[in-house]
């Protein structure tokens, strides 16, 4: 009898443990906790902000190209309703070198610090009356007095699965470590890079907080392989209007010289500068 009374608690055990994690798992986002999502940028640095199940992951940056040197910070925070925050229960520092012939290139030092936060050491992220993200990394006070912008989702690499019966690819990176250069550079092939004519469109871009999309404009080569193997380019003298959005499923929705929605693929790392 007693084994039975044992077996019977361990499925109950069981079945409740399968039950909050299945409730974890359909855990909606906190309302107040969507408006922080996505890339904060100030002249030299980015934060990125993501949504995962029950929590936020966040990202920093800081990238110093005058001594090949940067720092990188990692957060998992969750929404705070009461002081409308995000706020950390685990954080880490690291720094690191760059390989000035190959900017992506970085050599990750031994953490600064890592492991749950207490009290006093937790890290905020707050927005301002103004709209800009506040960040405040109480181990250091890192963060201190820096407004940073919200510049959209949409770094990273972007590739159609077919339009038209020819692929399309996005690379959207954003120059922001000068802050003369505060705009996305974004390179747009259709067709294959590698066969024998493609199309680039070069472009400069500017995310729109109004609306919340990237726009800009620029210019297009067509590339035809020759018989030699070489490529014979041909520039189109005029400029091309370009508008990229993104919609409720994450696709990014291309309007321009073509019209596609394309898919984030596996290589969507920030790139600053």
């Amino acid at each position: 009898m007693r084994k039975l009374i044992s077996l019977s608690l361990a499925l109950v055990l069981c079945m409740t443990l399968l039950t909050v994690s299945a409730l974890a798992d359909v855990l909606p986002q906190p309302e107040g906790g969507k408006k922080f999502e996505g890339t904060w940028a100030i002249a030299g640095s980015l934060i990125q902000i993501d949504y995962e199940e029950e929590g936020y992951r966040v990202r920093v940056v800081a990238d110093n190209f005058a001594d090949s040197t940067g720092t990188e910070w990692e957060y998992s925070c969750y929404y705070h309703a009461d002081t409308d925050s995000l706020v950390s229960v685990s954080s880490s520092k690291t720094t690191y070198t760059i390989d000035p012939l190959d900017p992506d290139n970085r050599k990750y030092n031994a953490p600064v610090y890592e492991g749950l936060d207490e009290e006093k050491t937790c890290t905020t992220f707050s927005l301002d009356e103004h709209g800009y993200l506040n960040w405040l990394d109480r181990h250091e006070n890192d963060g201190t007095d820096m407004e940073f912008h919200n510049i959209g989702p949409f770094a990273g690499i972007w590739k159609s699965v077919e339009s038209a019966g020819e692929t399309v690819e996005a690379e959207i990176m954003w120059n922001g470590s000068d802050p003369d250069e505060w705009f996305y550079t974004v390179y747009v092939n259709t067709g294959d890079p590698a066969g024998d004519t493609f199309t680039m469109l070069l472009a400069n871009c500017f995310y729109n907080e109004e609306t919340g999309k990237l726009e800009g404009s620029g210019s297009v080569s067509y590339y035809t392989r020759n018989a030699s193997g070489e490529y014979d380019v041909r520039d189109d003298g005029d400029s091309v209007d370009i508008v990229f959005s993104v919609d409720s499923d994450g696709h990014l929705l291309l309007e321009g010289p073509v019209t596609v929605h394309l898919e984030p693929t596996d290589v969507t790392e920030l790139v600053n500068g």
